[in-house]
């Protein structure tokens, strides 16, 4: 076994300038042909809007002069809720012109929740549609910030707003000469999932996005993607801005309908999709995919959000014989940070597997330019060797400025002295320098003294033929510490027990691991905002059927 050691990026290091992320963007377009110049950059396919890549800056200037007239200024934040894309980025690109930040929110929170991200990041622009209007101006009305000004999209001029067809109107364009301290000048705030407790304000910079846009490249995606992620989350971004910079078109839906997907799929054709894994399994297994295969414009298929258990990942590859399938991981801190290779030979890349103990794992692959990482012992801290697992921290030149605090203004941060971060995911590296992820280490829990990471039985429990997706978790058990039991969604047309499937579960893997609380059927799993399994509620829900 090789020793210990810390682990280096394979990727040749690049340069990271020290640019405003606008001017590092646009300076590609000088480049562009007036064919991808009249090409569109954003789609919102609910909507049917889009903005073309000449258009984008334009738009974004008559924005910012607008802004700038109702006294935005540099520093400034802009809040916002709204399912819109199209419109959303021409505001955020026109916030980003004046040196101010963005900060978005689920169109679906409650009052509360709004309230107290206004009050704690002291909001005083907000841009709604007439769907969010209301609940924004009543949560501003309860708030302890005064002259708040509202601007909305979309179709409908809401009264009380300013409507994006005012501020393009714009005849003539002034705007102020903007210096930002790239390194501090925040960008965007971003909450991170929530899995492990409340979500917090994730602070971005210009120089974390410009560094993981030069480190994305890795990527290789195609000239157009369809996506559905969330539009106030890091991953949007990301994909909006190294679009934006690079050419690519991108699809967006604001929400997953598995028929209404399939058919934008197929009617607008992209190269590239992103899909979490409970998504990618269902995608996987969907007859239609026929239709995918068939008409030969898919190429590429990232799996982003976690890790996609085996059985699917080979299923994709068998379905799809022609297209890349690309494993990636990051967090809401770091950014993009490893992604599974995809060779230059044209050869259809798949996503790398190792066996260990009698389970399959997927690899999210190696890490990216300029990045570092390491495993470290879960309650020693010592740094392991390959195929030992233990806490993944990562340094990387893409990382946050820190966790956004409203008592002072200044920001919390988990980054120790030397830049490292830890992740919480269990992990462990194979000798070829590839990262395979197991669990977050908050979500593992003890049956006596084995340490039981419930994707790994999730991923198990994926191998069934009739199994859709799983879900497990520990139960309090006074003797062992905790009991395992799962939940389980089946695949239309299918049947099977839930002692079938206890007997499953056992026949493959050790005592230890087997679902001793045994396992229950169900329509669905709760999801959170971010479309991942809320293992919270997953817990709640079973600890009500005790």
């Amino acid at each position: 076994m090789e020793s210990a050691h810390i682990v280096y990026s394979s990727h040749p290091k690049v340069h990271i300038p020290e640019v405003n992320l606008l001017d590092f963007v646009f300076e590609n377009h000088r480049n562009f042909s007036d064919e991808q110049l009249n090409r569109p950059w954003i789609v919102d396919v609910p909507s049917g809007k889009s903005v073309t890549f000449r258009q984008a800056k334009y738009d974004a200037q008559k924005i910012a002069s607008g802004l700038v007239k109702l006294g935005f200024k540099k520093g400034d934040l802009l809040f916002f809720v709204t399912t819109a894309m199209t419109e959303l980025y021409l505001f955020k690109l026109a916030v980003w012109m004046l040196g101010g930040g963005v900060k978005g929110a689920s169109a679906v929170e409650s009052h509360e929740h709004y309230l107290h991200q206004i009050n704690e990041m002291q909001i005083k622009y907000v841009l709604t549609d007439c769907e969010t209007y209301d609940c924004m101006k009543n949560a501003v009305d309860d708030s302890n910030c005064r002259g708040v000004k509202f601007f909305s999209c979309g179709e409908v001029a809401v009264q009380g707003t300013v409507h994006i067809s005012k501020l393009l109107s714009e005849d003539a364009i002034v705007l102020p000469e903007v210096n930002v301290d790239v390194r501090n000048a925040t960008l965007v705030i971003c909450n991170t999932s929530g899995s492990t407790g409340m979500p917090k304000g994730v602070v971005h910079t210009h120089y974390s996005f410009t560094a993981n846009l030069i480190m994305m490249e890795a990527l290789k995606m195609q000239d157009s993607i369809m996506e559905f992620v969330i539009n106030y989350g890091v991953v949007n971004v990301c994909l909006a801005m190294y679009s934006l910079k690079y050419g690519l078109t991108v699809y967006h839906l604001n929400k997953f309908n598995k028929n209404s997907y399939l058919s934008a799929l197929l009617y607008f054709k992209p190269r590239s999709i992103v899909l979490y894994p409970y998504l990618a399994s269902s995608f996987a297994r969907d007859p239609k995919l026929n239709d995918v295969r068939q008409q030969d414009f898919l190429k590429h298929v990232m799996i982003a959000g976690w890790v996609l258990d085996s059985t699917t990942a080979a299923l994709l590859s068998k379905n799809l014989p022609d297209t890349h399938i690309q494993q990636v991981y990051g967090m809401s801190e770091i950014l993009y940070a490893t992604a599974t290779e995809i060779p230059d030979s044209g050869e259809a890349a798949k996503v790398p597997t190792i066996k260990i103990e009698g389970q399959t794992f997927t690899s999210s692959g190696s890490i990216l330019a300029n990045m570092e990482a390491k495993i470290l012992d879960l309650e020693t801290k010592e740094l392991k060797s390959p195929l030992e697992e233990g806490v993944l921290y990562i340094r990387t030149p893409g990382m946050m400025r820190g966790y956004f605090r409203s008592s002072n203004g200044t920001f919390k941060s988990d980054i120790d002295q030397d830049g490292w971060i830890c992740t919480g995911d269990v992990a462990f590296f194979d000798t070829q320098r590839r990262i395979y992820l197991k669990e977050r280490a908050n979500f593992m829990y003890k049956y006596l003294s084995h340490i039981i990471a419930p994707s790994e039985i999730e991923c198990l429990l994926q191998e069934h033929p009739a199994v859709m997706a799983a879900g497990v978790v520990g139960l309090p058990n006074l003797e062992t510490n905790n009991v395992t039991k799962a939940y389980v969604v089946l695949k239309a047309g299918q049947h099977c027990t839930p002692e079938e499937l206890c007997t499953f579960v056992a026949n493959k893997i050790p005592v230890h691991k087997q679902l001793h609380a045994g396992a229950k059927i169900v329509e669905k799993l709760p999801a959170n905002r971010g479309g991942k399994l809320d293992r919270r509620a997953l817990k709640e829900m079973a600890l009500k059927d005790v």
